[in-house]
């Protein structure tokens, strides 16, 4: 009788552990975006430090680990790539909310300047992945998002 116990909850256990999607947890951002440059063409793009992330997106450096941000150095393109590994959950909302207001940003933006940008800016994607926030506005960006979506 015992062994049918056994064998009932190890059978169980395969069952839930079976069942029970994995999360996998993102690449560094360097490393991130390093890939997504090589799968998309990407415009010239620069790095912002990130010591300059707290007065450019209002994220301030205690609330992540790590961090990268691009923009386009042709300041007419709307491409951005901000990806950034939140210190906890907490934060991580936090920097989701602040990455959504700067896409709004963007948009309001190119309304004045270059309103060619828009349906680019708003096919931008904010994504929260575990810890990992990210950013996402490029041409290419079903490319990108299938990416991510292959890396979890």
């Amino acid at each position: 009788m015992s062994k049918r116990i056994l064998l009932l909850i190890f059978a169980s256990f395969i069952l839930l552990t079976g069942c029970a999607k994995s999360s996998v947890a993102l690449p560094p951002p360097a490393d991130l975006y390093a890939t997504i440059a090589q799968t998309v063409t990407l415009p010239e793009m620069v790095s912002l430090p990130q010591d300059q992330f707290p007065d450019f997106y209002g994220i301030e450096t205690d609330w992540f680990t790590d961090a990268v941000s691009y923009t386009c150095l042709d300041s007419l393109q709307p491409d951005e790539i901000v990806i950034v590994k939140a210190a906890d959950k907490n934060t991580a909302d936090q920097i989701q909310e602040k990455l959504q207001a700067r896409l709004a940003y963007k948009t309001k933006v190119a309304e004045n300047y270059t309103p060619d940008s828009i349906p680019s800016i708003q096919k931008g994607v904010v994504r929260q992945d575990g810890l990992t926030v990210s950013l996402l506005v490029s041409k290419d960006i079903d490319a990108i998002v299938k990416l991510y979506d292959g890396l979890k």
